[in-house]
């Protein structure tokens, strides 16, 4: 099915070009915890945000601790009825766990928005130290948005300073968080992983750049094309873009062809020496 196909170039981004993956997904929890995934109902979920606009960032990828714990993607004898899956999901992640901080929007429609955020306010009462449930704010945690960090180490302070019970956050701020926020906190921390193990938080362990037990790991985008046009394509792209990146100088067509094949301001190309084909691309 993949022959004659092959790829040109890997789509990463400036801040991560030295990962194996895009990124990978994490679940962090205390040392101490008990019962694996079962453990963590009627805890607090601490979550950086469902509504990134990170276009790698899919529902499959957000809420993939969510729904392996609530299994509502399983058969059940919920009353679906009425329901939109927004709702269910809601609705599953109440009742599961005690508290939460979930941001962004839950529903595309905003009175389906706003009605849920009322109907199920304890998934806002740990995106602020004073336990309040102002789901309709539109900051995600606290009274003001800090700009200056980002949401995943906002939820892994949901899940260190605000009584949190799990952290879903991706790896690399959960590594930078702890190394370099919290460096006095790493003992008291834990991956949890899918088979219900932990894998305790050491400055090694930290320092890797693959996680130690991931739950998504996400693999850099590429560009591909058939093979007998790929080694002339790619000649030309690298006289459009010869450092990967796009110039400030560069004609206004190069500008709107880089932000519509490679959208999101930090991206950059990383040429391949020897094209490979998709199946050795996918497998590596």
């Amino acid at each position: 099915m993949a022959k004659g196909v092959t790829g040109l170039y890997l789509v990463s981004t400036k801040s991560t070009v030295q990962g194996q993956f895009a990124f990978e997904t994490v679940a962090v929890v205390m040392t101490s915890h008990i019962g694996g995934l079962e453990g963590l109902r009627q805890g607090g979920y601490c979550h950086p945000g469902v509504d990134t606009m990170e276009e790698d960032r899919s529902p499959r990828v957000l809420k993939a601790l969510e729904r392996e714990v609530t299994r509502i993607d399983r058969c059940s004898k919920t009353d679906t009825r009425g329901k939109t899956l927004e709702e269910l999901e809601v609705s599953a992640l109440s009742n599961f766990f005690r508290a939460a901080c979930r941001p962004g929007r839950w529903s595309l429609d905003y009175a389906d928005d706003a009605r849920l955020k009322r109907e199920y306010p304890n998934l806002c009462t740990l995106c602020s130290g004073n336990a309040t449930s102002d789901c309709l704010s539109q900051h995600r945690y606290g009274a003001e948005p800090d700009y200056k960090r980002s949401t995943h180490a906002l939820a892994l302070d949901c899940l260190t300073e605000h009584g949190g019970t799990v952290a879903y956050v991706e790896w690399r701020h959960a590594s930078e968080y702890f190394l370099q926020q919290k460096p006095e906190l790493i003992s008291n921390y834990a991956l949890l992983c899918l088979d219900n193990t932990l894998v305790p938080l050491t400055r090694d362990i930290l320092n890797s750049k693959l996680a130690a037990c991931a739950w998504v790991q996400q693999p850099w985008g590429a560009v591909v094309a058939s093979t007998h046009q790929a080694v002339g394509l790619l000649a030309e792209m690298k006289t459009w873009w010869p450092s990967g990146d796009i110039s400030i100088r560069a004609p206004v067509w190069e500008h709107m062809m880089f932000s519509y094949m490679f959208p999101g301001s930090d991206n950059i190309l990383e040429y391949e020496d020897a094209l490979p084909n998709v199946l050795k691309y996918v497998s590596s």
